[in-house]
């Protein structure tokens, strides 16, 4: 578009159990001589000390195979794992979805916090600009989680690092047992390994591990999904051009701490993240048109929000940015028609769909609830198959049309 430019915005392992830790230093230290004498012996022989017994360390009575991780240097000191004996005490919490449900249960009237940390100007201290167009995703964010998801949507704004980690924890300590899940926008300047609060950096991870099942236990098991519009890296995307060819477990089980999150980040580790704004006019602010990843997001979020589950929505996020976005900074070529892709990572143990809370029931084949229009999952078929129907049709139209 004329008269429009873009902005870029810069941007402890834990080990498992190896199976030895009740086991004697002098026991180990048999078990270690022992194996290299056996390299010694012939195949008759080796197995002879090995029906024997000789191999076996003299504490270790479980002939079960041992799970080795692959860690540097830890070999017999393993830190203490998250819920195992050495670490904290064992505690068991209630499934949020059954296991054997293919999608997460999200039928309740309030989905959960949509939590919205938005950074638009920083420290003197850090150097960094003025983050144009952050308030309009701020806003367009708030309006479609409140209004059409039925999210309770909290907006911090320009937090320093102390502030944000105040309000992480604090949310952390709620009580979520009554929501399905938990969203948190992250909008600032960012670089690969580290996010900028108001006046600091700091470690991904600190955003992420507040609410794991440890820290949250009222969140165990449900998603924890994370935006994230940050710079990973100061590589630029000059894109390739293309042409187109026509030729069930028990009723207890454990589950990892780490499990349930779902993180979409703007860009790839290593890369810009744009936004887009209008060349300012004397004595005005930019006009503002937000960035290019929130911006895509919540086009798609609004036409296909209750259609696809949010991997799905990931990949039409990714066709609108790269089909309506180039970077256009004519003075400066180094950054000119540049493109931008997001990544998405996810630890899910179900499908993520943001269904109408009546259609719920009906994915995971459990009896509709009084009230519901579908009274089996039999109508939702007939009406997916209506829908894929209602688009090939649209497809052979517009084919038609252009022949």
């Amino acid at each position: 578009m004329e008269g429009e430019n873009v902005r870029a915005e810069k941007n402890d392992p834990m080990i498992e159990n190896l199976g030895l830790d009740q086991v004697s230093l002098s026991s180990k230290a048999e078990c270690v001589s022992n194996s290299v004498a056996c390299l010694s012996l012939n195949e008759k022989e080796f197995k002879e000390t090995l029906s024997n017994g000789q191999l076996k360390c003299e504490d270790d009575d479980n002939s079960k195979p041992h799970d080795l991780a692959d860690a540097r240097g830890q070999g017999f000191l393993p830190l203490p794992a998250y819920g195992s004996s050495t670490g904290q005490s064992r505690r068991v919490i209630p499934a949020h979805t059954p296991w054997k449900n293919l999608y997460y249960k999200m039928d309740s009237q309030k989905r959960g916090y949509c939590l919205v940390f938005n950074h638009k100007n920083f420290h003197p201290n850090l150097d960094m600009e003025t983050r144009f167009g952050t308030d309009k995703d701020r806003d367009d964010i708030v309006n479609f989680f409140t209004t059409e998801l039925n999210f309770t949507v909290q907006v911090f704004n320009d937090l320093t690092l102390d502030s944000l980690k105040k309000q992480l924890d604090y949310y952390a300590l709620k009580d979520h047992s009554a929501y399905d899940c938990l969203v948190v926008f992250f909008l600032s300047h960012g670089e690969d390994g580290v996010f900028y609060a108001q006046d600091a950096a700091f470690r991904h991870d600190e955003l992420f591990d507040v609410f794991d099942g440890t820290n949250c236990p009222t969140l165990a098991g449900k998603p924890k999904i994370f935006f994230i519009q940050a710079c990973r890296g100061g590589q630029m995307d000059r894109g390739v051009l293309m042409v187109e060819q026509t030729d069930s477990p028990g009723s207890e089980y454990k589950l990892p701490v780490t499990a349930d999150y779902f993180t979409m980040w703007s860009t790839v580790p290593g890369y810009y993240s744009w936004r887009r704004i209008r060349v300012p006019t004397p004595n005005l602010d930019p006009i503002t048109k937000g960035s290019w990843f929130i911006q895509s997001l919540l086009k798609v979020l609004r036409s296909h929000v209750t259609q696809y589950d949010l991997g799905s929505l990931h990949v039409l996020v990714n066709q609108h940015m790269i089909a309506e976005y180039e970077s256009k900074t004519p003075s400066k070529p180094a950054t000119d028609k540049m493109k931008q892709v997001s990544s998405f990572v996810s630890t899910g143990t179900h499908l993520l769909h943001f269904f109408p809370i009546s259609e719920v029931s009906l994915h995971n084949n459990e009896p509709a609830k009084p009230g519901t229009t579908e009274p089996n999952a039999e109508c939702h078929k007939k009406k997916r198959f209506g829908i894929v129907s209602d688009y090939f049709r649209a497809r052979w139209r517009r084919l038609k049309k252009f022949s």
